[in-house]
C-alpha cells in the first residue's frame, strides 16, 4: 500500500532543533547510567576517594600515594568502561587530585592508561580536559608534566599488553589531542608527529618525486636527517631511537591498523551472532575517524596526506573482510569520508583552493605520464592504452580492462615504474593482481569535482538515508560513545568551500531528522497491518488515520526528459498521483485543499508484516510506566524480536520518495490556479484529486 504525506515547506528548511521531550530525556538518562545524589553518596568509590584524594588540595602530591590502588581502580572500574563508574571517578576529581600530581616518568602502564581514559571522559562530557594539568600540578609545571606524560603515551605504541578496548581508548585520546591545537602545550607535541620527517616513511622513489616538486630547503632538511641516521647506524656505541621516535609514531599506528584489519577474519562458528567482535569493529571505526580528522585540518594534513596515499590506505581498507561484511557499513561510510578528504581540492603546502583548471591540468599530466610509461616499457600489452585519448584512459572500467590483460609480474613492474609500489626486496610477498590494478585505477581515474558531487545529491531523503543511524541518529541525545559518519565543525577548515559544505550537510541531515520524526509519527497513527483475510490484491490495510497522510489510489510516470548536455540524470521527471478526500472533513479537508504549487509531499510504500490480531496498541495496552517499562512486562521483559527491530523493518517501509507539487486537478480534470483559490474563493469539485508532481531525478 502507498501513502501520500504532505509536509509543509518549512519542515524542509527549519533550522530549529526538535524540542526536548522530558520523558524521552528521563528514559535516556536511565539507559546511560545517569547518577543521582543518593547514588554518589552511597557508592564505594566515594568512600575510597574520601580516604585517599578527595580531601587533598589539587596540585599537591600525596604522601600516601599507592600505585597498587591506581592499578586496582584501573582493573576493576576503568577497564570495564561502564559510563556511570567512569563518571563517578570524574566527579571525585580522581585525575586532578591523584593521577596527575603523582605522575612521574616511571609511572605504571595502569597509571598512564587511567589518565588517558579520564581525559577521554572529560572530552565526552564536554569539560575543559587540559585544565586538569593546570590544576593537578604546581604553578609553572603543567607543560613539563604533560610533556612527560605524552612521551609515555608515545612509548605505549606497539606494546602487546594493550587490549582492543584499550587500543580504542588510545586512538580516541590521540584524536582528542589533534582536536586541541588551540592549546599551546598540546600543539607543540602533536604537530611534531605530522611534520616533514614523516616523509622518511615513503617509498624511496615516491620520496624523490615529492622532493623534486618542493622547495630546496625541505630537501636539505630531509637529507640532513637521512645523513644523521646513517651516522647513528654506523656508530655502534650510540643508541638509535627507531621504535618510538616522533616521526615513526603515526606511520607505526597506520601499519598496525592496516595489518589488523587485513588479518582479522570473521568468525565461522554457526552460533556466532555477529562475525566480527564489537571491540575490533569499534577500533577500526575510531581509527578511520582519526585519519579523517587529520586530513580535515591543514596543519596536520600538509605532509600526512602524501604518506597515507603512498601506503594505499583506501585500497587496502576496501579489500579487508570487514569492508565486505554487514558489520562494516559504518566502516565503509567513514572510508568514503576519508577518501573525500584524501582527494580534497587544495594545495597542501600553500593552503590555497585549486580551481577546476588546476585540477584538469594535474589530471592530464598524470595520465600523460601513465601513457608515456606504457608506450616506452610495456609493449605490446598496453599499446592501445598508450595511444588512447585522455577521457578513455581515465575511465575506470576501460582502464581496468586494459590492466587485466597483463601478467602479475608485469603489473608489479608497472606499479614500480609509476612509483606506486617499492622495488621488490628478497622474498617479500607479492601483492595480488586485484590490489595492483585497483591501486593504479584509483590513482589515474577521473574524480568528480566537489561541485559535481553536490549537484548529484538528491533534494529529498529516501528510505536508506532517512533511517541510517550512522548519519541521522534516532535520538537527539548523543553520548559520544559511538562514531557517526558526520562532518565536524572544528576551529579550522581547509577552504571556505569546505566550511560551507560541512554546514550544508549538517543542515540537510538535521532536516532529515525532523522529516523522519514526522513520518514515523504518521505511520504509527495510520497503523499499517497485515490482513490475512484478504483474498486478492494488497494485504496491507490501514486501521488508523492521520491528518497528514492519505492512501494513494494510483500513480503514473507521465514524462521523463532526457539529460541535459554533460549531465547523467534526467532533466525532469513528472508523475501523477491519484487520491481521494472522501473521508476528510472540516479542518483536515481544508488543509489538504490548501496544498499549493511548489509545496513538498512524500510518497511511501508500506508492506505491513504485523498481523491484525498481534498488534498491541500502546495507547490502550502496554503503556510505559514511570520506570520506563511496559505495564504487564516486568523488568522490561516480554518484548518480541519484532518490537526490537529497526523502525523501517518493523513497520515494513519499502520505499520513500519526495516530490514538488506542480498542479492539482479535481475529478473533472479542471485545474484551479492558486490565485483563483486564494483571491476569488473558488473550490475544486468532488472528492477525487489528481496531483501532478515533479520528482527528484537524482532518486
Amino acid at each position: 500500500s502507498r501513502l501520500l504525506k504532505r509536509v509543509p515547506l518549512a519542515s524542509m528548511a527549519s533550522h530549529q532543533r526538535p524540542s526536548r521531550d522530558d520523558e524521552e530525556h528521563k528514559k535516556f538518562k536511565r539507559q546511560h547510567g545517569a547518577l543521582t545524589v543518593a547514588d554518589i553518596v552511597s557508592d564505594s568509590l566515594t568512600a575510597l576517594s574520601m580516604q585517599n584524594w578527595a580531601l587533598i588540595p589539587a596540585g599537591v602530591k600525596s604522601d600516601t600515594f599507592q600505585a597498587d590502588l591506581v592499578e586496582s581502580i584501573f582493573r576493576s572500574e576503568l577497564q570495564s568502561a561502564v559510563p556511570s563508574r567512569v563518571m563517578l571517578l570524574e566527579l571525585s576529581q580522581y585525575m586532578e587530585k591523584y593521577l596527575v600530581p603523582n605522575f612521574t616518568q616511571d609511572a605504571t602502564y595502569a597509571h598512564v592508561m587511567s589518565i588517558i581514559l579520564m581525559l577521554n571522559e572529560k572530552f565526552r562530557e564536554g569539560i575543559a580536559a587540559w585544565d586538569a594539568f593546570q590544576k593537578g600540578t604546581p604553578e609553572g609545571e603543567a607543560e613539563h608534566t604533560f610533556n612527560t606524560f605524552f612521551a609515555r603515551v608515545l612509548s605505549l605504541r606497539g606494546q602487546n599488553v594493550i587490549s582492543m578496548p584499550e587500543r580504542t581508548a588510545y586512538t580516541i585520546f590521540i584524536m582528542n589531542c589533534f582536536q586541541s591545537l588551540e592549546v599551546a602545550m598540546v600543539r607543540k607535541q602533536v604537530l611534531r608527529l605530522v611534520s616533514y620527517p614523516i616523509w622518511l616513511g615513503l617509498t624511496p622513489s615516491r620520496l624523490r618525486q615529492e622532493l623534486r616538486e618542493r622547495p630546496r630547503n625541505l630537501r636539505d632538511r630531509i637529507e640532513a636527517i637521512q645523513l644523521k641516521d646513517k651516522q647513528m647506524a654506523a656508530n655502534s656505541t650510540s643508541t638509535q631511537p627507531t621504535l618510538f621516535t616522533e616521526r615513526s609514531f603515526l606511520p607505526g599506528l597506520v601499519s598496525e591498523f592496516l595489518d589488523l584489519v587485513a588479518n582479522t577474519h570473521p568468525s565461522t562458528l554457526p552460533d556466532a551472532h555477529k562475525p566480527f567482535e564489537a571491540p575490533f569493529v569499534r577500533y577500526a571505526e575510531r581509527f578511520l575517524e582519526l585519519l579523517v580528522d587529520l586530513l580535515a585540518q591543514l596543519p596536520t594534513r600538509r605532509y600526512l596526506r602524501v604518506f597515507l596515499e603512498d601506503k594505499h590506505v583506501i585500497t587496502r581498507c576496501r579489500a579487508t573482510p570487514l569492508a565486505h561484511s554487514p558489520q562494516g557499513k559504518l566502516f565503509n561510510q567513514l572510508l568514503n569520508r576519508f577518501q573525500f578528504y584524501q582527494r580534497f581540492e587544495i594545495d597542501d603546502q600553500e593552503g590555497t583552493a585549486l580551481t577546476q583548471d588546476d585540477i584538469a591540468l594535474i589530471q592530464a599530466e598524470k595520465v600523460q605520464l601513465l601513457q608515456r610509461t606504457a608506450f616506452k616499457h610495456f609493449q605490446p600489452e598496453l599499446n592501445e592504452l598508450a595511444l588512447s585519448n585522455i577521457s578513455a584512459v581515465e575511465d575506470r572500467d576501460k582502464l581496468s580492462r586494459h590492466l587485466a590483460r597483463m601478467q602479475p609480474d608485469r603489473l608489479r613492474d608497472l606499479c614500480v615504474k609509476l612509483q606506486l609500489l617499492p622495488e621488490p626486496v628478497g622474498d617479500e610477498p607479492a601483492n595480488s593482481p586485484d590490489f595492483m590494478i585497483e591501486a593504479i585505477v584509483s590513482c589515474y581515474e577521473r574524480r568528480l569535482s566537489q561541485v559535481e558531487e553536490a549537484n548529484r545529491m538528491s533534494l529529498y531523503p529516501d528510505e536508506h538515508t532517512l533511517w541510517d543511524e550512522n548519519t541521522v541518529p534516532s535520538t537527539q541525545f548523543y553520548t559520544g560513545d559511538k562514531v557517526l559518519a558526520l562532518p565536524k565543525l572544528n576551529l579550522q577548515f581547509l577552504t571556505f568551500h569546505d566550511y560551507l559544505l560541512r554546514n550544508f550537510e549538517l543542515f540537510r541531515l538535521e532536516s532529515m531528522f525532523e522529516i523522519r520524526s514526522d513520518v514515523e509519527d504518521m505511520i504509527k497513527r495510520m497503523k499499517p497491518l497485515y490482513d490475512e483475510t484478504a483474498v486478492t490484491g494488497d494485504r496491507t490495510s490501514f486501521e488508523g488515520w492521520s491528518r497528514m497522510a492519505l492512501n494513494i489510489k494510483g500513480s503514473t510516470i507521465l514524462h521523463v526528459s532526457p539529460p541535459l548536455l554533460g549531465e547523467t540524470v534526467p532533466a525532469q521527471v513528472v508523475a501523477e498521483i491519484q487520491y481521494s478526500l472522501y473521508n476528510t472533513r472540516g479542518v483536515m479537508r481544508d488543509e489538504w485543499e490548501a496544498i499549493r504549487q511548489h509545496d513538498v509531499v512524500f510518497m511511501l510504500t508500506v508492506k505491513a508484516s504485523i498481523p491484525k490480531g498481534n498488534y498491541n496498541d500502546p495507547k490502550k495496552n502496554g503503556q510505559e510506566n514511570g520506570n520506563g517499562k511496559k505495564r504487564g512486562a516486568p523488568d522490561g521483559k516480554g518484548k518480541s524480536k519484532k518490537d526490537e527491530a529497526p523502525f523501517q523493518e518493523q513497520w515494513g517501509i519499502i520505499s520513500l520518495r519526495g516530490a514538488e507539487v506542480v498542479e492539482i486537478a479535481d475529478e473533472h480534470n479542471h485545474v484551479l490556479k492558486d490565485v483563483e483559490m486564494d483571491i476569488e474563493g473558488k473550490r475544486r469539485a468532488g472528492n477525487k484529486r489528481l496531483m501532478r508532481v515533479r520528482l527528484d531525478p537524482a532518486q
